[in-house]
């Protein structure tokens, strides 16, 4: 069962707490400080972490990138329910105080958006064009979802766990974001219903008051804003889950149409490392220079982490330091003496079960999953030939002013209908041929955006001639944090 805005409604609030809960944050001012995150659109908020983020083991919440599909729901967490029903002998309807009076268990854990890596793909897929910072590793504190499913009493033929949040679409033809793990792993002892981050209640912004933490699995799986769960004998028939958010059984061509039923729901994060401590085409002094990033794998620790300074021809380890848990960072760290000239850097991580990064990765029309082995230009220069003024002007070269849609004849259209529940920085991060945007299109009418084949004919037709598959990317600007994404308590 999916529940609807209606539904929902009636089932776990009522009365001026159903209104509550629904009044939506508006349009969020800018917050002063300094700029600390990768703007990839404006609304629904999704932001990326910066790379000078990752040389740390905990990421701290400020410097956490934001993944969302709805705007933020403005939740009254004093009325605020969790429902679980279904196939249980007795549903249950908790509070927050139920859960604080609950035991509490702590894990430490990377979420990380299932599309990481997905601006990195050739060809090209549609979506929020992340590149590396759609992840970070916090610790989580809350309630066993194993405890709370005992006390409901899952019925001998429960196999899944259906999960779904407070967000809703902005037009109710829009799929309603619902997802679903097996019961084996929502009754594992590290799947928990967080009620902290990093020892702060949860932000507005990182699921308040309550979100599911699935150790190990990608993100997509750790419901936002959750208030109803419902445990079922079989997988649900919603969007976000079919065909939604699914991984090839086998590697197909780069580009290739892959058929549904040779696609599989993604579970575990697959090995992956990342230097944060140097930018692609940053200009380095020579001399010794410290090379500081992390390392993950979804359910093992990581055995060893290399270096390459040659593009790969030879390979040193580097040191690892902290506890090597299943699920979290590992950082790892190396003095590298750097020479005058050009040089690649690549970075590959293996971990405890013998899984190493690729040197490609699996392509897929979602752009899903992205580990492959990192590499990054570097130009090492004497130092009488390195300046301040030479690595701020590398700085400068990170950000950039935010696109707009172009001029055109058919702009007006395409802002009316395209923007409804998103800003434009969508569409202008993505570079597609023009059948993959006539898909994007298509896929836009089925959510409820109300064009005539006219209209969409001439939607297709813009978006191609001004974002094509061979234009060259965007840089995202960085932006400030936005206001309700750190707890003040």
């Amino acid at each position: 069962m999916i529940l609807d805005r209606r539904e929902f409604l009636k089932t776990s609030l009522s009365g001026a707490a159903a209104l509550a809960c629904w009044v939506e944050i508006p349009a969020l001012a800018r917050a002063k400080g300094k700029d600390e995150l990768i703007r990839r659109t404006e609304r629904p908020l999704n932001y990326e972490s910066v790379r000078s983020t990752f040389t740390t083991r905990i990421t701290p919440v400020e410097r956490f990138y934001l993944r969302n599909h709805f705007d933020i729901p403005q939740v009254d967490v004093a009325k605020w329910r969790l429902q679980i029903r279904g196939l249980v002998e007795k549903p249950l309807s908790l509070s927050l105080a139920d859960l604080r009076r609950m035991p509490q268990a702590t894990v430490e854990a990377v979420l990380q958006c299932a599309g990481n890596g997905r601006g990195l793909f050739t060809p090209r897929v549609p979506g929020v064009q992340w590149r590396y910072g759609a992840m970070g590793n916090a610790e989580w504190k809350g309630v066993r979802l194993k405890d709370i499913l005992q006390r409901a009493g899952p019925k001998q033929d429960a196999a899944f766990v259906q999960v779904q949040g407070a967000e809703r679409p902005v037009m109710d033809t829009t799929p309603q974001f619902i997802r679903a793990i097996p019961l084996r792993k929502a009754v594992h002892p590290d799947t928990l219903l967080a009620l902290e981050m990093n020892g702060k209640p949860l932000a507005p912004n990182r699921g308040l008051p309550l979100r599911l933490v699935v150790p190990g699995w990608v993100g997509d799986d750790w419901m936002r804003h959750l208030v109803d769960i419902e445990v079922r004998a079989d997988e649900p028939k919603a969007f976000y889950y079919d065909p939604a958010y699914r991984f090839p059984v086998s590697p197909g061509a780069p580009g290739a149409a892959i058929p549904a039923d040779q696609m599989k729901p993604m579970t575990k994060v697959n090995v992956k490392s990342l230097i944060g401590s140097l930018e692609d085409g940053q200009r380095l002094r020579a001399g010794t220079q410290r090379i500081v990033g992390v390392a993950f794998s979804g359910e093992a620790g990581i055995d060893r982490v290399e270096l390459s300074f040659d593009s790969g021809k030879t390979w040193t380890k580097a040191a690892l330091e902290g506890p090597n848990t299943p699920y979290g960072f590992r950082v790892f760290r190396h003095a590298w003496k750097a020479e005058p000239g050009s040089h690649e850097i690549a970075c590959r991580a293996t971990d405890t079960a013998g899984l190493t990064q690729p040197e490609v990765p699996v392509w897929n029309p979602g752009g899903y999953l992205h580990n492959a082995i990192e590499r990054l230009r570097v130009e090492v220069l004497a130092a009488v030939a390195w300046s301040l003024d030479t690595a701020r002007a590398d700085e400068a070269k990170t950000a950039s002013a935010p696109e707009d849609l172009p001029d055109d004849p058919a702009r007006p259209l395409v802002q009316g209908k395209c923007t409804l529940c998103h800003t434009a920085d969508y569409i202008t991060q993505q570079r597609l041929t023009e059948p993959a945007w006539q898909r994007t299109v298509d896929k836009m009418r089925k959510f409820g955006t109300p064009a005539t084949d006219e209209e969409a004919k001439a939607m297709v037709a813009y978006l191609a001639r001004n974002f094509p598959a061979d234009l060259p990317p965007p840089r995202s600007p960085r932006a400030p944090l936005p206001p309700g994404s750190v707890s003040r308590k």
